[in-house]
């Protein structure tokens, strides 16, 4: 962690929410972020715990941008296909769409045995 580095928040939930953020600076036991020049509010974070420092909401900080987005729509997708495998659900799919699905499990499950 150095100030200048960019880190990167959960804005919304969604992939296209993200804020980029930068750490403006470091002290002992917290590290502080603002978004940018014409932005003035600054957040305080932890630096033992990476935790927002506030009385609301929490905001998790990320490093990496491309690991919070693929976390980010791994939880969208999840969420997607457990609503769309739902018992009530899964009679709204074709049988072409569900032998779609089968052949991709199939394919994943032959994956894993070759590793």
């Amino acid at each position: 962690m150095k100030v200048g580095q960019k880190v990167y928040l959960n804005g919304n939930g969604t992939v296209t929410g993200i804020q980029e953020y930068e750490i403006k600076s470091i002290g002992r036991k917290y590290f502080y972020i603002w978004r940018d020049n014409s932005d003035r509010t600054i957040k305080k974070y932890s630096i033992e715990s990476l935790g927002e420092v506030n009385d609301f909401r929490p905001a998790d900080i990320h490093f990496d941008r491309q690991k919070l987005s693929d976390s980010l729509e791994y939880r969208l997708l999840s969420d997607e296909l457990e609503r769309v495998f739902n018992w009530r659900n899964i009679g709204n799919l074709t049988l072409d769409q569900l032998r779609q699905i089968k052949r991709i499990i199939d394919e994943g499950e032959e994956v894993e045995c070759q590793s």
